[in-house]
């Protein structure tokens, strides 16, 4: 009876220990990545093609923890009708048992289905008949850093494909996603999403059982730092080639705006995998910000790129194919929103701050010059040639100690290159103009940008001594209480 008292106590010891382990992102050889980890972020997503037709959407939910309680990142896009819902839900859990993910009533996954509710004109409904499952080997889709302790973030490519039955409600179309074939992954890390990664995926090959996944990114944990880029390619009729140890199969990525080039190899296979599209035809995705309880605009997401792949067995080609409808992202926790070129940095502006405060008061202006400063944030745009749906300043300032904030609403209609431009015109203003709660949404090419842009004015003498006597009021008052 005592011996088996010790053994259970040992048996629970042993499972706090890993679910201890499990709680930092980590998984043992042979485990079981699917299972919540509790992270700061889980990331669910499925992409489902149709080559016949030309097809493309893709289903996300991320799962996100912050200090009062769990909420969810959700998205829903479509190719070639350009339909983009991303919203955020107050509700959200991880499956502990296996892999799942919910969001109230607004979505549900599993690796049988996936329903999502975005409203009437955003709805998925798809079930999802396994093929080509990951196959259980030591490591998941990150090799060994799925064993450290604490990343920022790790990727597990569970599903190489699959057949949808089901269908799709995308704005004023119902399209019919039977026989689709389907692709399923998981990201989760401590610290939410890396400072700047890349990914893609990719089926639609001639060969039907083909697919290819990759991603890569700068991970961190402690003093650990190092960038990282792991690839899996299901081959037709064959076995899952997967490279991404950086000791014995290493793969090299190289990413701009609108190509995507990686090389790996270990001592049996190569690969070499070449993809390219226009940033003009790129989704902006959100992602999440799980302290902040917020969604930031910042993965860069293309539906149907072009993607070529060459695979050679002990330098004999074995396979090569080529899709049109490949799936292409590069993103950044740096970008406010924006892809890099369009990237407005305000650390000069702060670090100037500290460094001479008088220096950056005079750049706000005073009561006078507020309506001149409107006319040159309006002229910004115009001169662009970007189109303004929406210029609404508040009808009232946000008064602070020493300053009033303006918030003004926006609405802009233009391509990429201009509306790059506009935000930096705007950043090069004499005056201090930020833009903050930054979204955008692609139309067939066409990019639609809403934002807050504040600006600033000091106030004079006879404003300061009122806010002072009222912030000296609101003190004495509390102490009263």
């Amino acid at each position: 009876m005592e011996h088996r008292g010790r053994r259970a106590t040992r048996e629970s010891n042993n499972r706090s220990l890993l679910e201890r382990y499990r709680a930092t992102g980590a998984d043992l050889p042979f485990g079981n990545p699917l299972v919540a980890h509790g992270v700061a972020m889980e990331g669910y997503f499925w992409r489902f093609t149709q080559p016949d037709t030309g097809r493309v959407i893709i289903a996300l939910c991320g799962v996100n923890r912050s200090d009062d309680g769990h909420w969810a990142t959700l998205g829903l896009a479509a190719h070639p009708n350009g339909f983009l819902r991303t919203t955020t839900h107050p509700e959200a859990a991880a499956d502990v048992a296996q892999l799942g993910a919910t969001a109230g009533s607004a979505f549900r996954g599993d690796p049988d289905r996936v329903l999502m509710d975005l409203g009437e004109d955003g709805r998925l409904d798809v079930r999802i008949v396994p093929t080509l499952p990951w196959p259980r080997r030591r490591f998941g889709g990150s090799s060994v850093f799925q064993t450290v302790p604490a990343l920022n973030q790790y990727w597990h490519p569970w599903l190489l494909g699959a057949r949808a039955e089901g269908y799709a409600v995308l704005g004023d179309e119902k399209w019919d996603l039977d026989g689709a074939q389907v692709y399923g992954e998981k990201n989760w890390g401590k610290g939410g999403f890396p400072e700047s990664w890349w990914w893609g995926q990719a089926q639609g090959f001639a060969d039907p059982e083909a697919c290819v996944a990759f991603a890569g990114g700068q991970v961190h944990s402690g003093p650990l730092r190092t960038e990282v880029t792991a690839a899996v390619l299901a081959l037709p009729g064959g076995p899952v080639v997967r490279l991404g140890n950086p000791v014995t199969s290493p793969v090299r990525a190289t990413v701009t705006d609108e190509t995507w080039s990686l090389q790996g190899r270990n001592r049996r296979w190569s690969i070499e995998i070449e993809a390219t599209s226009p940033i003009g035809s790129a989704h902006v995705l959100p992602v999440p910000l799980p302290a902040e309880r917020r969604n930031v605009p910042g993965a860069i997401e293309h539906l149907a790129g072009s993607m070529s792949v060459t695979v050679r067995e002990r330098g004999k080609t074995v396979w090569s194919g080529e899709s049109r409808l490949a799936a292409l992202e590069h993103g950044g926790l740096d970008l406010v929103g924006l892809a890099p070129r369009l990237v407005l940095d305000l650390a000069p502006q702060f670090v100037e701050v500290e460094q001479s405060f008088g220096a950056l008061v005079k750049q706000l202006p005073n009561r006078s010059e507020i309506d001149a400063l409107l006319t040159d944030i309006n002229q910004a745009g115009l001169g662009r040639g970007l189109q303004f749906d929406l210029f609404r300043p508040a009808p009232q300032e946000r008064m602070a100690d020493f300053y009033a904030e303006l918030p003004i609403a926006i609405k802009i209609t233009g391509n990429y290159h201009d509306i790059g431009a506009f935000a930096s015109d705007v950043a090069a203003l004499p005056r201090i103009v930020t833009l903050n709660n930054v979204a955008i949404a692609n139309d067939k090419g066409t990019l639609s940008m809403e934002a807050i842009a504040k600006t600033f004015r000091y106030l004079d003498e006879e404003e300061i001594a009122k806010q002072r006597a009222l912030a000296k009021a609101a003190k004495d008052k509390a102490k009263k209480k």
